[in-house]
């Protein structure tokens, strides 16, 4: 149609669009979807675009804030405790903050861990002068000059010695571990990869040997999201929680018992695998999303179309089907973020109208025609 008779036209299709039924959640009747008779000299300048039709096997029941929460498995937590009696550095990392082995906790000023260190010197060098007398008094004991009970004494002295220096070496290793020292200050780094979940210290604060500082998680993350308790699904089943950008997460517990001040229920999920983009504390839009016994059509909002006439009160879409067209009524399943999910009468190769479905409802009134 060019633009004169577009323009001809526009008033009886503005009237008749005024006449439809306002949008509402009302369920599509079971009807046969009916075909629209397009007259030929429409045909060719018909303004319809179509788009395949996607079907799914889950639609979203309810939507909230999530909260992001660590891992909550005792396995999974690593308390990291002061090696030695000291001074807790400045610089704290922050909770939430994703760690990778090695990475710097803060550092600990500590004069034990310098008498620790001057104590292993001492027992090392007692080492080597007792393996200096043992060797001097094996010549001297082959060459006669001295009794062997003598050379037995310097060789228990030097036993003596090197069970000392293990010693000594022991208790600098168990109080700096793998850590890095630089006189007196010892540099706590994290054990394992991780994300921090406790800070159990301020900076500055003087710790004692055995304190614990921070504690880590290397589990993955749990999504809690309160919903009402007649939007908690009875069959929980393949039930998932929706982070965009975030894999899905599965449903794995309900709390039992409704929080008496909000009087909702938590629901807790738990992916797979931890998203990156997630940190424990952080509060994020998160949608519920169940099951369904049989595929639903996944179509755009702006799709829908309320039905007039014999139709009135029911949504319909347009679908193209086998060279025709076809108003085809639905019933809305649920709706989300400018998608619909609906069931109805679809058959195998469908095509969904996703633009001038107002046009052929027109026709299908008898507005369409050329005057």
């Amino acid at each position: 149609m060019n633009r004169t008779a577009s323009h001809r036209h526009a008033a009886p299709l503005l009237a008749a669009l005024a006449l439809m039924a306002p949008f509402s959640p009302a369920q599509a009747q079971s009807a046969a979807a009916e075909p629209v008779i397009v007259p030929e000299s429409l045909r060719a300048n018909l303004p319809v675009k179509t788009a395949p039709i996607s079907f799914v096997q889950h639609i979203p029941q309810a939507s909230g804030l999530a909260l992001i929460a660590a891992g909550s498995s005792a396995d999974s937590r690593i308390v990291v405790s002061a090696p030695v009696d000291g001074t807790v550095g400045m610089t704290l990392p922050a909770i939430g903050q994703a760690l990778s082995a090695g990475t710097t906790l803060t550092t600990l000023d500590s004069p034990q861990l310098a008498e620790l260190h001057a104590n292993a010197q001492m027992a090392a060098a007692r080492v080597q002068q007792a393996e200096q007398a043992v060797a001097r008094d094996q010549k001297l004991l082959a060459e006669g000059l001295i009794a062997t009970k003598r050379w037995q004494a310097t060789a228990a002295e030097l036993a003596s010695a090197r069970a000392a220096d293990r010693a000594a070496q022991a208790s600098l290793a168990l109080a700096r571990g793998t850590q890095p020292i630089h006189g007196t200050q010892l540099t706590l780094t994290a054990p394992t990869a991780g994300v921090l979940t406790r800070r159990l210290v301020q900076p500055g604060a003087r710790v004692a040997q055995g304190t614990a500082l921070f504690e880590l998680s290397t589990a993955g993350q749990w999504w809690l999201l309160p919903l009402p308790v007649d939007q908690v699904p009875a069959e929980r089943s393949s039930v998932t929680l929706r982070i965009p950008g975030c894999a899905d997460a599965p449903l794995r517990t309900v709390d039992a018992t409704v929080d008496p001040d909000s009087q909702l229920l938590t629901l807790r999920a738990e992916p797979a695998a931890p998203c990156d983009a997630l940190r424990p504390g952080q509060r994020v839009n998160a949608s519920l999303w169940v099951p369904v016994a049989a595929p639903v059509a996944a179509i755009p909002v702006n799709a829908l179309s309320a039905g007039v006439g014999t139709d009135a009160g029911q949504w319909q879409v347009f679908v193209a089907r086998g060279g025709q067209y076809f108003a085809l009524p639905v019933t809305e399943r649920a709706s989300r973020t400018g998608v619909a999910y609906v069931t109805g009468a679809f058959e195998p190769g469908d095509a969904l109208v996703i633009s001038g479905a107002n046009r052929l409802k027109a026709i299908r009134l008898g507005m369409g025609a050329e005057q």
